[in-house]
Parts: structure tokens; sequence; C-alpha cells
């Protein structure tokens, strides 16, 4: 390589970084707004368990290792037997859909919130996005739990110069993109300052379970550590949020997001002294170093 293209590669990576800068800087003013501070950890290390297949695994053969951490939990995870066996600490929330009319009449989302209703009887921190904090169903929940604390904060994206961009994460003013609830989970629990972070069922294999019918439909089967077996699964259509036919980019640019929070994250987290291992059985994301436990 020259060392004129080298310069002018420098130089249009300083001036993407600078424009993304620019515009995140305008989306903290529009769109962020002061958040009270996260709850201190109560043990140097937590485990987030992600709702991949491989989580079955881990949940029967490193139970006791998990229950020696700080837990946290996403998503549908109160409708499972093992919500109320470990009795997690912190549960995140970040899809909008959980908090919506259209999701009130969603099967999965009435169960989840049910299951917090009946069965939580501990204290728990409950982290979800500002924007949802009017939210019907949300507060709900909150009147007939006083033991569960919202906990809310900036879903504000920002993109940019990384000493810039560390800034604002470090205040919660914003964060990086979340294609996936893991990269806010593991995001919240940097900024609350954890030495170790274990991720279990952090799997994402979607690509294995794609398909794309003869007349270039798109299909998934969506997997979940409690339904592992994609033989027993049906596929599913996939589409975008504005209901429109998802194309195999489509798709692969969606996924590519999610792997590169975690790159985004892994750098966010050494410059805060985080120790991020992936603890998961199987995995595809490269972002953080593998453990196994014996």
């Amino acid at each position: 390589m020259s060392t004129f293209t080298s310069v002018s590669m420098h130089l249009s990576d300083f001036l993407t970084k600078g424009i993304q800068t620019c515009i995140s800087l305008v989306r903290v003013l529009l769109m962020s707004r002061p958040v009270t501070h996260l709850p201190p950890p109560q043990n140097k290390i937590c485990s987030i368990l992600g709702n991949g297949p491989s989580l079955s695994t881990s949940l029967e053969q490193h139970l006791d290792i998990m229950k020696d951490t700080d837990l946290v939990c996403v998503n549908t995870f109160a409708t499972y037997d093992y919500f109320e066996q470990l009795k997690p600490e912190n549960y995140v929330i970040i899809d909008p859909l959980f908090f919506s009319e259209e999701g009130s009449k969603n099967d999965a989302i009435i169960s989840t919130f049910k299951a917090l209703k009946d069965k939580t009887t501990w204290h728990l921190n409950l982290f979800v996005p500002l924007k949802v904090k009017k939210s019907s169903i949300l507060q709900d929940l909150l009147a007939q739990k006083p033991n569960i604390k919202v906990v809310y904060f900036n879903y504000t994206i920002f993109e940019g110069f990384d000493f810039i961009k560390h800034f604002f994460f470090s205040k919660g003013l914003a964060m990086p993109q979340s294609e996936n609830v893991m990269i806010a989970t593991l995001y919240l629990m940097i900024n609350r300052n954890y030495e170790y972070i274990y991720l279990y069922g952090a799997d994402h294999s979607w690509h294995e379970h794609i398909s794309i019918r003869e007349d270039n439909i798109l299909t998934i089967k969506v997997l979940h550590f409690y339904n592992p077996d994609a033989a027993k699964e049906k596929e599913q259509l996939l589409y975008n949020e504005d209901k429109k036919r998802k194309t195999m980019a489509n798709q692969f640019l969606s996924i590519s997001k999610a792997f590169r929070g975690h790159e985004i994250l892994k750098i966010y987290a050494d410059s805060k002294k985080t120790k991020i291992f992936n603890a998961s059985t199987k995995s595809y994301v490269d972002a953080f170093e593998r453990i196994k436990f014996n």
C-alpha cells in the first residue's frame, strides 16, 4: 500500500468519525435525559444469562458457579422455572415491543409480565429504556410489585471518536447500538463497574437457521435455551420493523451490527478495567476471551 493511499484512508476514517461524533452529540442533546445512578454491584463478578440454546447446558453444568455471582437475566427468562430457583437480582429488557399496545397482545410478553408479578418475591432491579417510562404495562407492574425497582437508561446511540464516545457512555447519556439485548446488558453491567463479567447463552448462531424459499422469502427458526431443537421449531418469515420483507443483505447487516456491538464494548470495557469472559458452551462471539469451567 502506498503512502498516499494510507494517508487517504486515515483521513477518510478521521472525517467519518468526526461526522459521526457531531451527529451523535446532537442525538444526545435532543434525546438523552439525566437518569438515576445505576445500583452498585453486590459482588465483583456478574453473570449475564442470554437466552441462546447453549444456556440450557450451562444451567445444567455450572449452576453453582452462577449462584456465586450477581445474576442478570433478560427478556422472557421470568417465565421459566430457573427464574425462581436462581432469584436473579437484575433483569434487562430493551425491546420497546414489551411496553407497547401491540406487545400487550403478544403471548410471550403477557406471560413475562405475569411471571414477574406472580413469582418475584425478592428485590429485583429492572433495567428499561427511559423512553418507555410512561408505559401503562410497566407502571402497572411497578404499582403491584414495590420490590421491583425500575432503573431507567438512555438508549441514545453514539458513534464516533472513542474518547468522546466513552465519556458519554460512562455518564449514562449514550450507548452502543443494541441489535441484541446482550449488548445493552453488557453496557449496563460495565457501567456498574464489575471487575469480571461472565457471558452465558451468547450463541449468536442465528445464521445457522436462516433459509430462503424458492420465491426468495427469508425464513428463520428462532431457538432459545428452552427450545434448542431446530427440528421441532417452525420456520418464521423474516420482516423488518416496517413489516417489509427482509433481504439476505438486510439480515446479515443486522447480524453484523450485533457482533460489532461486542467489539465496541470490548474496547470500552478495557478502558473501564472490566474483564469480560465468554463462558457460553457454544458461541460465535469472538470479541471476548473464552473461558471453560471444569
